[in-house]
C-alpha cells in the first residue's frame, strides 16, 4: 500500500525508473541463484572425483625415482598437503617386488607377509610439517618389477599406498 501511495505522488518518468530497477533487481536474483546453484554443483563434483583419485589429501609422494646400480635405491619426497600447522606423524615402508612376491625386498628389512610388512613398527619414522626427503636401499636387484610405499598413521593404518612400475 505505501508503494502505490508512493507512486502516484512520484511523476511519471521517476514511477518508470522505478519499475525498471525492480525488473532489474528480480532479474539479478534470478541469475544469482542459477549461478549459485551450477557453481555449487560443480564445486561438489569436483570434490568428490579429488577424493576418489587420493584416498588421503593430506599426503602425498612427490619427485619419485630409482636407481638401479649395484644396488636399488629409491628417492621420494613425503609431502604434508595439509599445512604446515599440522604435523604429520607416523611410519612408512618400501617393498620391491619381483614377477612374483617371492622375491620381494623392504626398506627398511622387515619381515613381509603377502607384500605387506608384519609388523608397522618398524617401518621408518616420519614427522612432517612440510616434507620429507626418504632415501631406501633395497639391496641388490632381484629382478624388481614394482615399487610400494607404504605409509602408516601412528596407530598403524594404511593412509597411503601407492605403487610405482620400474
Amino acid at each position: 500500500k505505501i508503494a502505490d501511495r508512493l507512486s502516484e505522488k512520484l511523476p511519471a518518468a521517476s514511477n518508470k525508473q522505478q519499475t525498471a530497477k525492480r525488473e532489474e533487481n528480480t532479474s539479478l536474483q534470478k541469475t544469482s541463484a542459477v549461478n549459485n546453484g551450477a557453481n555449487t554443483e560443480k564445486t561438489s563434483k569436483t570434490k568428490a572425483k579429488e577424493t576418489m583419485e587420493n584416498k588421503n589429501p593430506d599426503i602425498a609422494i612427490e619427485d619419485f625415482s630409482i636407481d638401479r646400480g649395484k644396488e636399488t635405491k629409491v628417492k621420494f619426497k613425503l609431502v604434508n598437503k595439509k599445512d604446515e600447522n599440522h604435523k604429520l606423524q607416523g611410519r612408512l615402508a618400501i617393498v620391491a617386488f619381483g614377477s612374483n612376491k617371492k622375491n620381494a625386498a623392504s626398506y627398511p628389512l622387515m619381515k613381509l607377509s603377502n607384500g605387506m610388512p608384519k609388523n608397522f613398527g618398524k617401518g621408518e619414522w616420519y614427522s612432517i610439517k612440510w616434507f620429507k626427503i626418504v632415501e631406501g636401499k633395497l639391496g641388490k636387484d632381484k629382478g624388481f618389477k614394482t615399487i610400494k610405499v607404504i605409509v602408516y598413521s601412528l596407530k598403524g593404518e594404511v593412509i597411503l599406498e601407492r605403487e610405482f612400475p620400474i
